[in-house]
């Protein structure tokens, strides 16, 4: 994990703005870190909408919010996040209510399984998942995030970004031994990659839109349970010597993702970690970026590809 670059302004929940009148997207925000983003956001005042692909959990995720706190605004609608054809779907109907979309959380994403899967369109599920669903998605989105005076784009990246390197020779694991860790850390990278690129796009084409980077730490989600199924030699080390000393709760790990998309001094050139050990637990703070994710050649190049393969524009 790189060293701290800047120190953010001392943050707590109590720091984020009235968002009264703000419409915000959280993709998985069923359960989890994405929850609890949700949550936050609402509980503020925002419009919130999750997506997400189960709509029993959506349903569910919905009752226990507005139970809790019955004035807030949440809604779900399932949208299928490894289907290309269902994202440009929710975003044509999104985009036709001609309202502006203040803040996008691209939080939904999988650990590698132990074998290699594929999306419906055929894309290795962890790469197509993590990474070119969040990049579709918001393209799509773009005419609703240019309607807002100060959209801000949210992307969940992960410590593990700093082990990784873009194999475009072999983006999708389809020529080499399947790694479900090592495809998952190549799929953060190119988080981070996606991230500045945007911000670096946004500014030169005056999409008034600012692009942020976040690294929830180690938290106890469906994600870290080692189960059947989830079972692989990273899930492993994370859930059995790791999870016990320095994991924290789906409520602290969704701080970073909060304050990334609420707070008036976060900047969009740093990437926003726990303050504990490892960057694993602790409220957000700014550090520099890995080293890989400065690449501008890769960005630009990563940025083409994925184009390519998702056939959207932005426009």
């Amino acid at each position: 994990m790189p060293n701290s670059s800047t120190k953010a302004k001392p943050w707590s929940r109590d720091d984020i703005p009235d968002l009264t009148g703000k419409v915000a997207i959280v993709t998985g925000g069923t359960g989890g870190i994405g929850y609890e983003t949700t949550l936050g956001l609402a509980s503020a005042g925002a419009e919130v909408v999750i997506i997400g692909r189960n709509e029993e959990k959506g349903k569910d995720a919905v009752k226990r919010m507005t139970t809790t706190k019955p004035a807030i605004k949440v809604s779900f609608v399932p949208v299928d996040l490894g289907n290309l054809a269902a994202i440009s779907e929710f975003a044509t109907k999104f985009n036709a209510r001609g309202i502006a979309l203040d803040i996008l959380v691209n939080n939904a994403g999988i650990i590698g399984p132990t074998t290699r899967q594929t999306t419906v369109d055929g894309f290795e599920a962890v790469f197509g998942t993590n990474h070119l669903a969040p990049f579709a998605l918001t393209a799509q989105l773009l005419p609703s995030l240019k309607r807002s005076s100060a959209a801000r784009v949210v992307n969940v990246s992960s410590g593990m970004a700093g082990l990784a390197k873009i194999d475009f020779n072999d983006l999708q694991s389809e020529n080499k031994k399947y790694s479900g860790s090592g495809l998952y850390a190549q799929s953060k990278l190119a988080n981070i990659l996606f991230t500045f690129e945007l911000q670096r796009r946004s500014e030169a084409n005056g999409w008034n839109l600012t692009a942020f980077v976040v690294h929830p730490g180690l938290v106890k989600t469906d994600m870290t349970v080692v189960r059947p199924g989830n079972d692989s030699l990273f899930t492993k080390v994370v859930g059995w010597t790791l999870m016990p000393f320095f994991s924290q709760e789906p409520e602290d790990g969704a701080n970073s993702s909060l304050f990334a998309a609420t707070f008036a001094e976060a900047k969009s050139s740093e990437f926003y970690v726990p303050n504990g050990f490892l960057a694993m637990y602790g409220p957000p703070i700014a550090i520099s970026p890995p080293k890989a994710a400065k690449d501008l050649a890769t960005a630009e190049k990563l940025w083409e590809v994925s184009e390519q393969l998702t056939k959207v524009t932005w426009t």
